[in-house]
């Protein structure tokens, strides 16, 4: 009996010191306590998953020589979302909510449909024979977006009024002939001065007559218009 027990603890002496060459690990076993500390590091808590508080374990055998607990999960940062108004070219957005840390939606943000265009309306302007005129159109007093294109009306043909050539005379200018406008008045054709004609000689008409005693008086008449051209003294008879 004794040499069994005894053979047992030599053969207990040799597996352990087997044990001891083999593995590394057996050095921080029990109850030899020589652990490997690993430092686990805690981890913050967000809003969106729960953190750790700082713990250590043994990297050999894996003991947790310090226990993490789990801290819990912080609260969201909520931040508003503006609503936006819509307009006439670009919809709209009520208020809405998230978490500026995680991006969580609580309210969310609905389309606000577009609004009508503001419109005004560009009366029709009628062409005349100096400008062009527009169709009526339509444009929106918000954003300027052209709801009805005005169209150009071509100029109007002039309103021609000729004025007939006048000759001249001996006792007024003539005029070559021209045209205007009776609507705008511009002148279309130009027309200019023809100057005067000359006196065309006629008779000798006697005024009065010359006697013994004083002399006489006569003038010449233009043969064309009758007025006097020329005046002449009768000499006194001999």
């Amino acid at each position: 009996m004794k040499m069994k027990k005894a053979l047992f603890l030599v053969l207990f002496v040799v597996i352990l010191s087997a044990l001891f060459v083999s593995c590394n690990k057996i050095s921080c076993m029990e109850p030899f306590n020589n652990h490997k500390i690993v430092i686990d590091e805690a981890v913050d808590p967000t809003c969106s998953a729960t953190g750790l508080t700082e713990g250590k374990h043994c990297s050999e055998c894996n003991k947790v020589l310090v226990a993490q607990s789990i801290i819990p999960s912080i609260s969201h940062t909520e931040v508003i979302d503006k609503a936006v108004a819509p307009t006439c070219t670009k919809t709209g957005y009520t208020e809405g909510k998230h978490c500026s840390e995680c991006n969580m939606v609580f309210v969310a943000q609905e389309e606000v449909p577009m609004i009508p265009h503001k419109e005004v309306v560009q009366p029709a302007v009628e062409a005349t024979c100096t400008k062009t005129g527009y169709t009526e159109g339509k444009y929106c007093a918000d954003c300027n977006k052209v709801l009805v294109t005005r169209d150009v009306v071509p100029m109007k043909e002039h309103n021609k009024v000729i004025v007939p050539a006048v000759d001249s005379t001996c006792t007024s200018v003539g005029l070559t002939e021209g045209a205007f406008c009776l609507d705008c008045k511009e002148i279309l054709v130009d027309y200019h001065v023809i100057p005067m004609k000359d006196h065309v000689e006629g008779d000798w008409i006697i005024d009065k007559e010359a006697t013994a005693h004083e002399p006489g008086k006569k003038h010449q008449v233009c043969a064309n218009c009758g007025s006097t051209i020329k005046e002449e003294i009768i000499p006194q008879l001999q």
